[in-house]
């Protein structure tokens, strides 16, 4: 992400709160967080599907991270028991169909085309 010049506050915070976080290191420890993995590999999709579109690949990125740093800040917000619970489907339905491309179209207006 840092290649790509992209800064993202949200994926900060989670990632300075996995790092720093008491809690979810003895959950570490015990079991998979499979919800933690699932945002993971969903800013790497992220991150490869934005790469591939060079200097406008930021712009991507942003159309698109909305699912991942929406899971993320109720992750926060919520226990890590029932971050599983409620956060394992929809990222998973999210990853099983990610996007090839912009939905919002930035780029087709970039590009001339309508």
């Amino acid at each position: 992400m840092a290649k790509l010049g992209i800064r993202c506050k949200q994926v900060d915070r989670f990632v300075d709160a996995l790092w720093l976080n008491p809690e979810l290191d003895v959950a570490f420890r015990g079991t998979r967080l499979q919800s933690v993995e699932l945002m993971v590999l969903g800013l790497d999709l992220l991150s490869r599907i934005a790469s591939r579109f060079g200097r406008f690949g930021r712009r991507v990125f942003e159309a698109n991270q909305q699912p991942v740093v929406t899971a993320m800040e109720l992750f926060e917000c919520i226990p890590p028991a029932d971050a599983e619970k409620v956060l394992i489907e929809p990222l998973k339905a999210w990853l099983k169909d990610p996007p090839e491309y912009d939905p919002e179209g930035w780029a087709l207006s970039l590009l001339g085309k309508s």
